[in-house]
């Protein structure tokens, strides 16, 4: 049996702590081990919140409500969550990773969250289709 499961939501500041939320049910009803939980929950914060915070910014007054939407597929041998929304084109998985700093001063807050993506997910793949942008996160799980 294959799980599935979705949410809409609106892309205000309590979308991600919806989302999360929401994670958290799947991940009790479906029995994800910890370690995929965290690291499919932390991925998905990361999306939604640059998604809520700048994807909607430089709209038309004459542009579709903004939509977001999650959607979570548990496969034979991994879970896939898929963000999808019709905000401005933005590609996470061109985004290059930081250069490696040789000390804390050098080093810059934020512009991490693309690599924590990358290390915990096993696959990252974005497509903008039909004016929507769609972000498809997958995290190795086989079933029990």
């Amino acid at each position: 049996m294959t799980a599935s499961d979705s949410i809409d939501l609106d892309p205000t500041a309590t979308a991600v702590g919806t989302a999360i939320a929401w994670l958290e049910t799947l991940a009790e009803r479906d029995r994800w081990p910890a370690r995929v939980a965290m690291g499919l929950t932390l991925s998905v914060d990361e999306a939604l919140t640059n998604v809520v915070a700048y994807a909607f910014g430089q709209r038309d007054a004459d542009s579709a409500p903004p939509r977001v939407r999650l959607s979570y597929v548990r496969l034979p041998a991994a879970l896939r969550v898929t963000i999808t929304d019709n905000g401005i084109a933005f590609d996470p998985t061109a985004v290059a990773p930081p250069t490696a700093m040789t000390s804390v001063e050098q080093a810059n807050i934020g512009g991490h969250g693309v690599q924590l993506m990358r290390h915990y997910l096993s696959r990252i793949a974005y497509a903008r289709q039909d004016g929507e942008n769609r972000l498809t996160l997958e995290i190795d799980c086989p079933q029990a």
